[in-house]
C-alpha cells in the first residue's frame, strides 16, 4: 500500500504519467524513464495508428485517459474508445457516467477514479471500492484531511504530484454567452 512518505523514508523510482500530446510522448520517449504505467489522453489514443499503439503497449502499461465530461454526443466517442482499447489495461476515469459505461460494456482492465470524481471522505472511499479498483487522492485537501480518510486496502492509490489543473471545466459555451460564439465544436482553451 502506498503512503505518504516521510522524509527519510526511500523514494520510489517508478512514476505513473499521463500525456495529452504526440510531443509529451514523443519527449517521454526519447528518455529512460522507470514509467510503471502511461496513461494517453483519449483524444491522442484515438489519432495513434494501430502500429504505434501496439509499439507503445510493448513498452508501457497503458491506460487511457477518459473525457471529463459525458454528454450524449460523447457516447460516439466512448465507443470508439471502447472497441480501440480492448488491449489496455487501465481506465482512468473522470466522472460516474463513465464508470457505468465501462461497466456495461463489460470492460475487463482496472478503472481508477481520477481526482475529480472526488473521495472526499472515509464513506466516499468505501462507495469507490464498490465501483472501482483504484483512485487518485483530491488535490484540495492538505496532508492532514488526506490521512483522516480511511482508504480500504484493496483500492490501489495515486497521488497528483504535478500537473497544471484547470480552474473550471464546462459542457456551455462560454463564447455564446458572451456573444461572441464562433459555433465550432472543437475543445477549446481560453487563457
Amino acid at each position: 500500500e502506498k503512503t505518504f512518505m516521510k522524509s527519510n523514508e526511500k523514494q520510489r523510482k517508478d512514476y505513473i504519467v499521463s500525456v495529452s500530446s504526440r510531443e509529451q510522448l514523443y519527449a517521454l520517449s526519447s528518455k529512460e524513464y522507470a514509467i510503471q504505467r502511461l496513461y494517453l489522453d483519449y483524444a491522442l489514443f484515438l489519432e495513434l495508428s494501430e502500429e504505434e499503439t501496439e509499439e507503445l503497449n510493448e513498452k508501457y502499461v497503458l491506460g487511457i485517459v477518459y473525457p471529463r465530461i459525458v454528454r450524449k454526443k460523447a457516447f460516439k466517442t466512448l465507443e470508439e474508445l471502447f472497441e480501440k482499447s480492448k488491449e489496455i489495461k487501465y481506465a482512468l476515469v473522470k466522472n460516474l457516467e463513465t464508470i457505468q459505461f465501462l461497466k456495461n460494456k463489460g470492460f475487463a482492465g482496472q478503472i481508477i477514479c481520477d481526482y475529480t470524481v472526488y473521495m472526499c471522505n472515509s464513506g466516499s472511499a468505501k462507495r469507490l471500492e464498490e465501483i472501482a479498483q483504484g483512485v487518485c487522492y483530491p488535490v484540495e485537501l492538505n496532508k492532514g484531511e488526506l490521512l483522516q480518510i480511511n482508504v480500504p486496502t484493496e483500492l490501489y492509490k495515486e497521488q497528483l504530484v504535478y500537473a497544471y489543473l484547470p480552474l473550471m471545466v464546462t459542457a456551455n459555451c462560454l463564447k455564446k454567452t458572451t456573444d461572441r460564439c464562433g459555433q465550432s465544436n472543437k475543445l477549446e482553451v481560453i487563457y
